[in-house]
């Protein structure tokens, strides 16, 4: 296969946020034509490095979208937006034996990216934050840690249980052991309240089941925390590890180009669907994972989220947002539709609102 000449070839100066659309076009074009000539290292490692970011559901949707022209194109301004930054999960002090050494982030639970992530949220100042902590990957030491740095713990079930019709108690039971782990620490720093979360954001479709369940939860005097705004960062962070393995510096910084594009898109979208129910702004909540990708990133996007006019704010400012009582004809809750709105646009995927 042979390269074709390139005539007339003159030089284009970009705009930076245009650079990532482009540069995967360029790839595309050049691997559908025939050549002879084998691609340069360089051009290899972008090609797969592009290939596995737009393998990302959402990402991919999101890259296609523009492809056709209907994506967002002009960077528009966040200003007047509030977001509680919450935490799902939290990095440990060592890795997991049953994630084995084939995952390409084994080495991601250690104490110094513990500590990036507290030194993300002092160096832009953010109020405090919550983690939601599963039970079965509890660490004592890091979650007294995180309480003693300001920020609180959230009870987000022991092994991630689903809230089914079936298995009601199963799941109330889950909670409870989660809540013994948890209390001791609630109750030595003198925690005055209690945050849960459902995993994968989802409170369950049987209103029995509801009810029963958010009984237990008032009953232990638990706030449920919902979101608005998933960052994704979750399915970043492997690619990502694995960049960094290859010492890829290229593609690492294509992985944070394409992440801040989809995030910034999803905030948009969400911004505009909570606007447009509660007929007014909105305080939202955004969730992110305890995972590499974030812990090398974390300061660097709060910082981008506030020069485009973000205020961060408590998770109690947040949910004191009437919003997040509204619930709609059917009895579903607001913030559902906004997740629901998200997912039939251009992001939607099989997961769907999972977090």
């Amino acid at each position: 296969m042979f390269r074709p000449p390139i005539k007339n070839f003159q030089i284009i100066i970009c705009k930076p946020k245009r650079l990532a659309f482009i540069a995967i076009m360029a790839i595309a074009i050049l691997c559908s034509c025939k050549r002879v000539a084998p691609l340069s290292e360089r051009e290899a490692a972008t090609a797969r490095c592009l290939q596995e970011i737009s393998a990302i559901p959402q990402m991919g949707a999101l890259l296609k979208s523009r492809n056709k022209g209907r994506g967002q194109e002009e960077e528009r301004s966040l200003e007047g937006m509030e977001i509680a930054l919450t935490i799902n999960g939290m990095i440990r002090s060592q890795g997991d034996p049953d994630e084995g050494i084939d995952s390409w982030c084994s080495k991601e639970n250690s104490p110094e990216n513990f500590r990036k992530i507290l030194d993300a949220l002092k160096q832009n100042d953010m109020p405090p934050t919550v983690a939601f902590i599963v039970g079965r990957l509890f660490d004592p030491v890091q979650a007294q840690s995180w309480l003693e740095s300001g920020n609180l713990l959230g009870n987000m079930t022991y092994k991630l249980t689903k809230a089914k019709k079936k298995d009601t108690q199963k799941f109330i039971d889950d909670v409870e052991r989660n809540d013994q782990l948890l209390s001791p620490l609630w109750k030595k720093f003198s925690s005055e309240k209690k945050f849960f979360r459902y995993p994968g954001n989802r409170p369950g479709r049987d209103a029995e089941a509801q009810q029963q369940i958010q009984t237990y939860l008032k009953e232990k005097e638990y706030l449920e925390v919902p979101s608005t705004i998933n960052s994704r960062d979750d399915h970043f962070t492997n690619i990502y590890c694995a960049a960094m393995s290859r010492n890829e510096e290229h593609c690492l910084n294509l992985i944070k180009t394409y992440f801040r594009t989809l995030l910034l898109e999803v905030t948009y979208k969400s911004r505009d669907a909570a606007r447009n129910i509660a007929g007014r702004e909105v305080k939202h909540i955004l969730v992110m994972k305890a995972n590499q990708f974030t812990c090398d990133n974390l300061a660097d996007i709060l910082a981008w989220y506030k020069s485009l006019g973000v205020k961060f704010i408590t998770i109690d400012e947040a949910l004191s947002d009437p919003f997040y009582t509204t619930v709609d004809e059917k009895g579903r809750p607001a913030y559902r539709t906004v997740l629901r709105k998200i997912k039939r646009g251009r992001f939607g995927d099989k997961q769907g609102e999972r977090d």
